[in-house]
């Protein structure tokens, strides 16, 4: 943060934090020269932030909002090493996690089938998945799915992955 404090003193640009352990950085935004917090999901709330680039005036602290399930927007390139986000948020509500993560999502299995195969005819040759728990997969609350699990599973290796 040194190094990028004096980067930021020599050029003048803006340093926006963002990530799942934000929280622990409130109030020392001066001391690390941050201009924004950003707290939560970015695909809504961030774009509403981004004129800090152009020196206007943006809150310290931005929460961002919840993304519903059906405004994750699907990438459109290969993923690095062809990871596939197959949920969002945990259920588990554990003291020292981020309130921001409470919000349980599980992506569509038709959008896990779209981004499996981009990634294939990519040249990738495996697929992963980004999750918290992938036994959550299309769970409510923690009552379990194993027949989503099932179909999670039956598809990764029906795409020869």
């Amino acid at each position: 943060m040194e190094k990028l404090t004096k980067l930021k003193r020599r050029y003048g640009f803006k340093v926006v934090v963002g990530g799942p352990g934000v929280w622990q950085l409130k109030g020392l935004e001066e001391k690390f020269g941050i201009d924004v917090l950003f707290d939560g999901e970015a695909e809504l709330t961030f774009p509403l932030i981004v004129k800090v680039l152009s020196g206007e005036d943006v809150p310290k602290y931005v929460k961002g909002d919840v993304v519903p399930v059906d405004e994750v927007p699907p990438i459109v390139t290969p993923s690095r090493n062809g990871v596939v986000q197959i949920t969002r948020g945990c259920p588990r509500g554990c003291q020292f996690c981020s309130p921001t993560m409470f919000f349980f999502r599980s992506i569509p299995l038709d959008v896990v089938l779209r981004e499996i195969e981009l990634n294939l005819k990519a040249g990738v040759k495996a697929v992963g998945y980004a999750t918290e728990d992938v036994l959550l997969y299309g769970a409510r609350d923690l009552d379990f799915n194993p027949e989503a699990v099932m179909k999670l599973f039956i598809l990764k290796d029906s795409q020869g992955c």
